[in-house]
């Protein structure tokens, strides 16, 4: 390894993550996700945040109808949170 340089692992990634969005976000506010799912996972993807009463979701999908692009706008109340939804997220196999 190169003098200076960290070896990054998920905990120091997130808080790093944490850290940029502690500076560009003003807590609590609007935070928009945007995912990319196979169309049969997209209803597992929209009950994670059904209890988070999310303020609006958009979906676009692909030509050949196997994806689906969703967006959520969601009020959050820190950089914490933020991370704790994408961490529910990322255990639905296939999304992006």
């Amino acid at each position: 390894m190169r003098p200076g340089y960290k070896i990054l692992t998920p905990f120091n990634m997130s808080e790093k993550l944490a850290a940029v969005l502690d500076q560009t976000h003003t807590w609590p506010c609007d935070f928009i996700f945007k995912f990319i799912v196979a169309v049969e996972k997209e209803p597992e993807l929209r009950s994670l945040f059904s209890y988070l009463e999310a303020h609006a979701f958009s979906r676009k999908v692909s030509e050949g109808n196997k994806f689906v692009s969703v967006t959520v706008t969601q009020l959050v109340n820190s950089s914490n949170e933020v991370l704790e939804i994408y961490a529910r997220v990322k255990k639905i196999p296939g999304i992006i």
